[in-house]
């Protein structure tokens, strides 16, 4: 009889480990859509949603980074702005849907 008791304990530590496994599969597969869903949130925080363009927070957290490199390195750095006149005839004339306020 002994021998029943330890093939009861073991039956529920294997029923137990197997629960434990599905649970932990369950986990990655949440965490891997959270990774993935958190992936997206960053690509919208740093890009323009009309024109896919990085955004103002993306150039200054990236001219930081660059700033920082370059004084480490010891080389120069060179920054050039553009402003386009007309943006949205440009967007128009590029087949990107405008829906800009005038």
């Amino acid at each position: 009889m002994p021998y029943s008791n330890k093939n009861d304990h073991l039956k529920i530590a294997e029923e137990t480990i197997k629960n434990l496994r599905e649970e932990l599969e369950t986990v990655k597969k949440h965490l891997a859509m959270l990774q993935e869903d958190n992936r997206e949130l960053k690509e919208l925080s740093i890009r323009d949603e009309l024109t896919g363009l990085y955004n103002w927070r993306c150039f200054q957290d990236r001219l930081e980074q660059e700033v920082a490199r370059n004084k480490r390195q010891g080389h120069p750095l060179c920054l050039i702005f553009l402003d386009v006149d007309s943006l949205k005839s440009y967007m128009i004339l590029m087949g990107i849907p405008v829906e800009m306020k005038s």
